[in-house]
């Protein structure tokens, strides 16, 4: 199983083959950029601490965090949807 599967399967979201898909096109996402950038492979949110990181790498974390709470699953009383459709 790739890494990008198993965020997509421990975030809960199992039975939403719409939100795993779009969690893992994101951990992909992310993973590539990181590797481009040459940054760890952490957190989003623990690289906004990094002061080394240009103000371009600060936006690209920014937005992308934006698109990742959107994604994100919420259960409700109907199962779950993505946080950014509530």
């Amino acid at each position: 199983m790739a890494d990008h599967d198993r965020v997509a399967e421990n975030v809960g979201c199992n039975g939403s083959p719409g939100i795993e898909a779009e969690l893992s096109r994101l951990t992909a996402e992310y993973a590539g950029w990181c590797e481009a950038q040459g940054l760890s492979l952490g957190s989003a949110d623990e690289h906004l601490d990094d002061e080394d990181l240009s103000d371009a790498q600060r936006t690209w974390l920014c937005n992308f965090n934006a698109r990742w709470e959107a994604a994100s699953p919420v259960h409700t009383g109907r199962g779950f949807v993505r946080q950014g459709d509530l």
